[in-house]
């Protein structure tokens, strides 16, 4: 699907619904998992509170904060107004005046996410006359256009090379909060305009979760979820590396998490749902002993959709029955507590074409062994 046609959809839902305006809002607070609906219908990732006023028929127009970052929305889009402002409310509401006079039916998405200070203001005085209208941009984005895809591979390919320098670098005795951050930095200096890097290590992990100062020891298991962003959307791999030779137990169930995973893999395609990936995954582990591993509080998902401008189609979970689609981006990562030897990490990105799943990745997860 290209950007135009998921705008076309748009609007072909506004004229069903016979909605004029959409007005859409970003409050810029950029997540791997939070839809940023400014993105969606502009390409454009804000660096402050944004709005994107989306015409039925036409004349868009983009409000950036602050005013000197109209230049460079004005570098990447051409077929919308862009406005730049450092009164966002001030702004906002001239031009929902004028709205007012002309346009019988506007909806508003994602008001209740901008700060208080923001949509305060704009709900006192506008509130009765906005009518909610996620709905109506709920379903143009439910697949990844064309641009996205392709800034998704990018994304994966840094994320690639950020893991692999964290496997060049590590060493005895360096924090993992040193680690985190020169993995960080290398991929700022590989194009990633982000990175929510989620790297951990000790000898039996029972979690992922952010880096500490706690140095790095022999035998540690490293897991990390290396998610970097490119021109807005993010792609993530899931992998788990040993300070030193792992042992013939750890190698062996790490084995089994990656046979699971790519079960899961096997069952996403178009037409399935999203439940089927997980329960192909579940099913993998508990023929191996470790259903009471497969539920909370161990686990409650499988993976996850990817923004910024859509996280559909959702979690990979047990209890999400979407059908899935053609040009949906997500990640699918079984991240499995196995008692024996801990927590392990291992997940893939991947769009669905027609065929099936397609990995993103050129190097599959397995378990990397750091000399020391």
């Amino acid at each position: 699907m290209t950007f135009e046609e998921r705008l076309q959809r748009v609007r072909d839902t506004m004229a069903r619904e016979k909605v004029d305006v959409i007005i859409a809002f970003s409050a810029a607070a950029h997540h791997i998992e939070t839809a940023d609906r400014v993105a969606l219908l502009s390409g454009f990732k804000p660096l402050a509170p944004a709005a994107v006023i989306f015409g039925a028929t036409g004349n868009d127009e983009l409000i950036v904060t602050p005013s000197w970052d109209a230049a460079r929305a004005q570098s990447q889009i051409a077929a919308m107004e862009i406005s730049g402002s450092d009164d966002f409310v001030a702004t906002l509401s001239t031009r929902l005046r004028d709205l007012e006079k002309s346009a019988q039916r506007i909806a508003v998405v994602d008001l209740d996410l901008m700060p208080q200070a923001i949509a305060g203001p704009l709900k006192s005085e506008f509130g009765a006359s906005l009518v909610d209208g996620l709905s109506l941009v709920r379903e143009a984005a439910s697949r990844k256009t064309l641009t996205e895809i392709e800034n998704a591979k990018k994304a994966t390919e840094i994320a690639e090379a950020g893991y692999a320098h964290m496997l060049e670098i590590a060493k005895i005795g360096m924090p993992e909060c040193e680690l985190a951050a020169a993995v960080k930095g290398h991929t700022q200096s590989l194009g990633g305009d982000d990175n929510f890097f989620m790297m951990h290590a000790e000898n039996h992990p029972l979690a992922v979760q952010p880096s500490g100062e706690r140095p790095l020891e022999e035998g540690d298991i490293i897991v990390a979820e290396v998610t970097p962003s490119y021109r807005g959307q993010y792609a993530q791999i899931c992998r788990t590396a040993v300070m030193g030779e792992p042992s013939p137990l750890l190698r062996g169930k790490y084995e089994l998490v990656v046979t699971a995973m790519h079960a899961g893999i096997k069952q996403a395609k178009p037409g399935n749902r999203m439940a089927e990936v997980c329960g192909a995954i579940d099913e993998v582990l508990t023929e191996a002993g470790y259903g009471e591993y497969c539920k909370p509080p161990y686990m409650n998902r499988r993976g996850h959709g990817l923004g910024i401008s859509s996280v559909i189609p959702g979690n990979v979970s047990a209890n999400n029955d979407i059908v899935l689609q053609e040009d949906q981006f997500f990640v699918i990562h079984p991240n499995q507590y196995i008692p024996e030897v801990g927590y392990l990490l291992c997940g893939e990105p991947v769009v669905l074409t027609q065929s099936g799943a397609e990995i993103l990745t050129k190097r599959g997860a397995s378990l990397d062994s750091i000399a020391i």
